[in-house]
């Protein structure tokens, strides 16, 4: 998994203190392009909403026993993407356009109503 450069910009924003933006979003797709940071959208998207343009929501949970790590959930039901292959994943600033903070490509994985899949994203800070 790699964080895109525009990725990286929105680090240092929220660093910062500019919280006009925050991570919201997560999106699947078909494209198997390699990850380069200079990508700033997936390859080829697929939308869980029946055709509408927008991106399933993050679940966010704050660990009280490490208050440095927050975990990111990304689910995609099993009524949710049922049309083929799935390759990538990126999480999002917003439902729809917004700003990818990262992208993950990986094998194909078969999306059908079978399956209901849920996408773990740690970050955590650390001083180094």
């Amino acid at each position: 998994m790699g964080v895109t450069y525009t990725g990286k910009q929105l680090i240092r924003d929220l660093l910062s203190g500019d919280s006009s933006s925050n991570l919201s979003h997560f999106g699947w797709g078909a494209g198997s392009t390699a990850f380069h940071d200079s990508q700033t959208i997936l390859g080829s998207e697929l939308f869980p909403s029946g055709g509408a343009v927008t991106r399933n929501t993050i679940y966010t949970t704050r660990n009280l026993d490490n208050p440095i790590r927050t975990t990111l959930t990304g689910r995609l039901e099993s009524d949710q993407l049922n049309t083929g292959n799935l390759y990538e994943i990126g999480l999002f600033t917003a439902g729809s356009g917004g700003t990818m903070f990262n992208r993950q490509t990986f094998y194909r994985l078969l999306k059908t109503g079978r399956l209901r899949l849920v996408d773990d994203f740690y970050i955590e800070v650390k001083q180094i």
